[in-house]
């Protein structure tokens, strides 16, 4: 049944459940409703509420709607009331949430769920599962089943999850729409003057490609800019499966990035639909807790607990994904920048195969850039909650920081506004001896995670010895940052022109405040003079000649020194170390954004992997033309291909380069995508070789 109410009589829509619904069962009404939920379908922003069908109601609204929290105003949507919004409103009564009807015209539209199946049946599709239980999804590109927003665990707030059951008593399900992200304040770039007028809306990059917030930052809201709710009842996860699948596909589960302060697997850019359909693979993306939510060190709070939802997303898939049509045999996860992260770190923990399960929850891995050598010391997670506690008005040495008191006194506004205090962009601040990220794992007592074993130390007493890797970055990591607006060296690469002398000794400076940072590198001598050393390659690997150095060729330079530090680096230790166990592929990916000035890019492989690359904002990042489809088609076919047989190489591979070579540490090679941003692929020893060399021995700090 389709009933209409008018705004009139909705109120608070926050309460809809208490509106009257018409009795009149009026055609026009169920035809207009009906021609929108299709609409809403076919564009593939089903909205509507999800959940175990029946007596539930379903809630469309026509019209613009607003929500408001404390008196401020912090959203405006239009088309649909999602219950996800509707439930996390109505639990925030105690902060004085309600949601509005702005517009006179708006109707609301109350529907059951079995009118929504009628609607929407050719669109959806059906899956049955044990107990009795039909699961509904939609369809998705390429005839790939998808299903959204299917919870994986439940925790209650700073506590460890536990493992959601798939299905219940007999029912009918829909999982159609993307669950809630972890609360998280949305990044803002500041200057954007490099787009170039590119964007004709507001100046900004999304945030799941800047992947750091910057200073100037939005106000934390319940219901984030992209109009999904936002709550740390958050674990829920995604799954692409092909329709016309077998049994015993390849599993693929990624793990989005973020710095670990934000982020959403429902982000458009990690639809896992033409994976799915050209791999023939299963693609789960999954939603973890973020910031002081998922990495706050506090008495009580269970250490690590956004890398504990991942690995308890990985227990799910162990337990539930043949029903899908998976091998829980052949996982392979898969993330980028954090997530990548968090992939070396649940390598070197021993739940990846000592965990409630009882089984070995993945067997292969791709990191895109990201490593895991930079868990912190015990030292840098108490500094972050202190900071952490001072923003709350306690006091983090007398112990007033506990779990009973967070999750009794404090409510996730406060929680955000406290996590911006602590400086979540302290990495890009001109003190570049700042750790990189406000939140991250930490190796601390009473963690379960690593058992107070750093997880590199792990790595190399091979506790991931059964684990293929491939691992990667991009030729330009450091751009993006650089580009934004942001960082510890803006200031120097804005000045139009600097000696070489004065360069030498302003980045030489910097980096030897690197190294003698004990929490991230062991002791490292001759600081001084391995970092003059290091400088003086990158300004001649670049072709600078002076005596002048201009604008340009400061970023490059400045691009070099941090890409290598942050991202190339790691990657390298992290494939020596690995390498004596199993087998490792290396890759670097050289194609090129048409943004003038970033290049090849932190972030630029996400849409390629993913061939979302046609994506709305994504256009302009990549381009649509010959060249992206051809290197989109290159990268994701080597990314399916090792997950279904633990070898990247592909057909094109084999008949370009001939192979695609495993790392031999002391003979590093490594394949290069789109070299010299054209659409082929090379082999090369391992990119920068000579300079990395100048950081030979030096290795990160470990407990």
């Amino acid at each position: 049944m389709i009933s209409e109410a008018r705004s009139d009589r909705v109120g608070i829509v926050g309460e809809l459940s208490k509106v009257p619904v018409l009795k009149d069962d009026q055609d026009a009404v169920r035809r207009m409703a009906t021609r929108l939920i299709k609409k809403i379908v076919a564009k593939g922003q089903v909205l509507i509420a999800q959940g175990q069908l029946g007596s539930e109601m379903f809630i469309l609204v026509k019209g613009k709607v607003q929500a408001t929290v404390d008196g401020e105003k912090v959203q405006v949507f239009e088309g649909t009331c999602r219950f996800g919004q509707r439930t996390m409103l109505r639990q925030d009564e105690a902060a004085g949430a309600t949601c509005t009807v702005l517009s006179d015209e708006c109707v609301v539209y109350v529907v059951t769920g079995d009118a929504f199946i009628e609607a929407c049946r050719p669109s959806l599709c059906a899956l049955k599962m044990s107990k009795g239980t039909t699961l509904y999804g939609k369809k998705g590109k390429g005839n790939v089943g998808v299903f959204m927003g299917v919870r994986y665990g439940v925790a209650n707030r700073f506590e460890q999850a536990e493992l959601a059951e798939l299905t219940q008593s007999p029912s009918t399900v829909l999982r159609v729409v993307g669950g809630p992200c972890c609360p998280h304040v949305e990044p803002a770039v500041s200057d954007t003057s490099f787009l170039g007028g590119a964007l004709s809306g507001p100046k900004s990059i999304p945030s799941d490609l800047l992947f750091l917030p910057t200073d100037e930052m939005r106000n934390g809201t319940l219901v984030g800019t992209d109009g999904l709710p936002q709550t740390d009842d958050c674990l829920q996860l995604n799954v692409f499966t092909p329709l016309t699948r077998g049994s015993k596909l390849p599993v693929m589960v990624f793990i989005h990035g973020g710095a670990f302060v934000h982020g959403s697997s429902t982000n458009p850019m990690y639809n896992g639909c033409e994976i799915a359909s050209k791999g023939g693979v299963i693609v789960v993306t999954i939603n973890y807790r973020l910031a002081a939510l998922g990495f706050l060190v506090a008495q009580g709070v269970t250490p690590n607990l956004g890398l504990l939802d991942q690995l308890t997303a990985l227990r799910w898939v162990q337990k539930h994904i043949d029903s899908f049509g998976g091998d829980r045999d052949n996982v392979t996860v898969f993330g980028e920048s954090a997530g990548a992260m968090s992939i070396g770190c649940l390598m070197g923990s021993p739940y990846r195969t000592e965990n409630p399960s009882g089984r070995t929850l993945f067997h292969k891995a791709i990191l895109q850039s990201g490593a895991a050598l930079n868990a912190h010391a015990v030292r840098q997670a108490e500094e972050t909650s202190r900071i952490f506690a001072s923003h709350l008005g306690i006091d983090y040495d007398t112990g007033e920081l506990t779990c009973e008191r967070l999750q009794r006194e404090f409510s996730i506004r406060d929680i955000l506004r406290a996590g911006e205090g602590v400086g979540m962009n302290s990495l890009l601040r001109e003190d570049l001896r700042g750790k990189a990220m406000a939140f991250e794992p930490a190796v601390v007592p009473g963690d379960v995670v690593f058992s107070m074993v750093h997880p590199a130390v792990a790595i190399e007493r091979g506790i991931a010895k059964d684990v293929v890797t491939m691992i990667g970055t991009t030729k330009h990591e450091y751009r993006l940052f650089l580009f934004a607006g942001q960082g510890g060296v803006k200031s120097l690469v804005r000045k139009s022109k600097l000696s070489k002398d004065s360069m030498m000794k302003l980045l030489s400076n910097r980096v030897e405040s690197i190294l003698n940072d004990p929490d991230r590198w062991d002791h490292v001598e001759n600081a001084a003079s391995r970092s003059a050393k290091i400088v003086d390659y990158e300004i001649k690997a670049c072709g600078v000649k002076g005596p002048k150095i201009s604008k340009a060729d400061i970023s490059a330079v400045v691009d070099r020194v941090y890409s290598t530090w942050f991202f190339e680096l790691p990657c390298l230790r992290f494939a020596e170390t690995q390498a004596k166990y199993n087998s490792v592929y290396v890759y670097r990916i050289d194609f090129e954004s048409l943004i003038p000035g970033l290049g090849a890019c932190h972030a630029i492989d996400l849409p390629l992997v993913f061939g979302t690359w046609k994506h709305s904002i994504l256009r302009f990042f990549t381009g649509v033309g010959d060249r992206t489809k051809q290197v989109s088609n290159s990268i994701q076919s080597s990314w399916y291909t090792f997950a279904r047989t633990g070898d990247p190489n592909t057909h094109r591979i084999r008949s370009r380069v001939g192979s695609w070579p495993k790392f031999e540490p002391g003979a590093a090679k490594a394949l290069v995508f789109a070299t010299d941003n054209g659409t082929k692929e090379s082999v090369q020893t391992f990119p920068d070789s000579t300079g990395l060399s100048s950081w030979d021995g030096i290795c990160v700090s470990r407990l």
